[in-house]
Order: structure tokens, then sequence, then C-alpha cells
């Protein structure tokens, strides 16, 4: 308790089901319930139904080798806004007994939305940079196109003009 009371990052403690004992005030204003309404609440109470399952099991894993759990969840705020944040959980020992659950959040949403457009923009910079390779090489196929077509029409002008027969070109319709 000592130690968690001297950070300044968010901190929430839960009994062994996941029941809020105690939290911070970083906590406290992430999720915007007070402290006596987190202790009501479990944690699942505030994390979004499509990371439970994922929360249980590692929660159980950690438990029961001593470890921590370190991942990324959408946690649901009092007033209704989601938002996403970086959890690391570990367990308290009492006793050689695991005792309390204490997570430390930050919420990292701002970053994410950063990243995602960041990550948004290089799929276009790269979609346009293949687009212009594309265009580059239909390009360069139209040049070598063009180079071959001028080589056969300097062979079939010098051969016309080396000729000591008289040469009549026609279309396909007979005009001159």
């Amino acid at each position: 308790s000592n130690i968690l009371e001297q950070t300044s990052q968010a901190w929430g403690l839960s009994d062994m089901n996941g029941r809020m004992q105690n939290a911070n005030n970083a906590f406290v204003e992430l999720l915007g319930y007070s402290l006596e309404e987190l202790k009501k609440m479990e944690y699942f109470d505030f994390i979004d139904p499509a990371y439970h399952e994922a929360l249980r099991n590692g929660l159980k894993e950690i438990a029961q080798n001593k470890e921590s759990l370190s991942s990324e969840a959408i946690f649901l705020r009092k007033d209704g806004f989601k938002r996403i944040m970086s959890l690391t959980v570990n367990v308290y020992y009492q006793e050689g007994a695991p005792r309390y659950f204490y997570a430390f959040l930050t919420d990292i949403t701002e970053q994410k939305k950063i990243k995602d457009e960041m990550e948004a923009h290089v799929k276009k910079l790269n979609d346009s940079q293949k687009a212009f390779v594309n265009l580059l090489g239909d390009i360069k196929l139209e040049k070598e196109k063009s180079e071959s077509l001028a080589i056969e029409l300097n062979k079939f002008q010098l051969a016309v003009e080396s000729s000591f027969e008289h040469v009549i070109i026609t279309d396909p319709e007979g005009i001159i």
C-alpha cells in the first residue's frame, strides 16, 4: 500500500474476485467514478465485455504463476465514453497466498488514435507509391513501343528510299 501511494500513476486494488478495494485519485479521475462507487464494483463493471474472457483467464494465470499481466483494454467511463487503457496487473501475495490484484492504468486513447491515423496515412502513401510505380512502368512500356515503332518506320523508310522500283503506299480502303 505504501509503494502504491508513492506513485502518481493510476492504480486500483481489488480482491482476488476482482472486487475493487481501493484506488488512487488518478484511477478515480480516469474512470469518472467516485472511490465509494468503485468499491461497489468489479473490474468487469468498467471494462468492455469484449475483454472479459481474456481478462478472467489472464487473472487466473497470473495468480497461479506469480506473474504480471500487461494488456490493452477498452474501459467504460461513468459518462459513457470508452477509453483505451494500457493495463498492468500484478498479484500481491501474503503468507504465500494470492491476496490482491493491483492494476496500473494508462490512458492511451489519443496515442492509439494518432497511431491509427499515421498508419492510414502511411497506407495511402504506400498505395500512391505503388500507383506511381505502376504508372512509371506503363510509361516505360509505351516508350519502348514508340521506340520500336520508330525503328520499324525508319527501316521501312530506308527500304522505300533505296528501292529502284516505284512504291505506292495505300491504306486498307485503297487511298494513297
